[in-house]
């Protein structure tokens, strides 16, 4: 019989892990919203994101679900939501009214002109 060891119980962060920092623009009025990896290092610089970012989820398959105030509206009353990539980039606009985490390469969505499951590129994909 294997008994376990302390190592095993050592809670471990993966190489890709990224975690959200913030900062405030007091020129832009803003809160910015970037990334360290696990050893501290900037990955996703604050003025990487759009400015109008309000927030960001984790990253789950490479993706992170972004929320952006609906520009000509109050704050916190409309987001545009869409999907960045561990670089930061845009890689799926924000076309939606909400998005859940990807989890075996899909993602549900909720839109004006759709409503389902979209895969790593955000092509709609059908329930089946």
């Amino acid at each position: 019989m294997v008994y376990p060891q302390p190592d095993d119980f050592k809670w471990s962060r993966g190489p890709n892990r990224l975690y959200p920092v913030s900062k405030w623009d007091a020129t832009a009025r803003v809160k910015r919203i970037g990334f360290i990896d696990n050893t501290g290092k900037l990955v996703i610089d604050y003025d990487r994101l759009p400015s109008s970012t309000a927030l960001v989820g984790e990253f789950h398959e490479g993706r992170a679900v972004i929320y952006l105030n609906r520009v000509g509206t109050p704050v916190f009353t409309g987001y545009d939501v869409g999907l960045i990539d561990e670089t930061g980039n845009m890689v799926i606009p924000p076309r939606f009214r909400d998005a859940r985490p990807f989890s075996e390469g899909l993602a549900y969505v909720n839109g004006t002109e759709f409503r389902g499951f979209i895969d790593l590129s955000g092509q709609a994909r059908n329930q089946n």
